[in-house]
């Protein structure tokens, strides 16, 4: 008996924990309340001080360096790579869509910067509240598959 008394005053906190909950969540989708305050675009350097290379995980960068906001610029910086006689290049390409990112398809993708672009800094600036998927097709897409020099962003508003 005591057991079931104790159950029954719960009852009630319980039920106004429930009520909390729904009304902040009410705020939260019609705007009442911010769910997380952002103060004006950043750039961001992609990377971080490893900047544009071959062999860099950015998939796992981009979800470490976000999130990411429209009007954000995104700084690719690269510069290219002396192995024996063989010179390595970058460039940063847009890809159609996840498929062509997930593939590493450039068949429809934009180049936006080619190798001469990266030792001064490329910038791009994300516009719009969509996906971006970017990559380097250098090396008929070997730095996008084996070296991982792709990674995709979808800015908030």
């Amino acid at each position: 008996m005591a057991m079931a008394m104790a159950k029954a005053m719960d009852l009630p906190r319980q039920w106004t924990l429930c009520v909390f909950v729904l009304v902040l969540a009410l705020m939260l989708v019609s705007g009442s309340v911010e769910a997380k305050h952002y103060r004006g675009s950043r750039t961001i350097m992609v990377g971080g001080d490893l900047h544009w290379k071959f062999g860099y995980n950015y998939t796992a960068w981009a979800l470490t360096a976000g999130p990411f906001h429209v009007g954000d610029t995104l700084v690719f910086k690269y510069q290219p790579a002396q192995i024996g006689n063989i010179t390595i290049v970058h460039n940063v390409n847009l890809l159609k869509d996840h498929k062509a990112f997930m593939k590493c398809d450039f068949k429809h993708a934009v180049e936006i910067a080619d190798a001469s672009r990266g030792p001064s800094g490329f910038e791009y600036t994300l516009t719009h509240h969509r996906s971006y998927y970017f990559a380097c097709s250098e090396r008929g897409g070997l730095h996008c598959s084996a070296g991982m020099m792709k990674f995709s962003v979808r800015p908030m508003k």
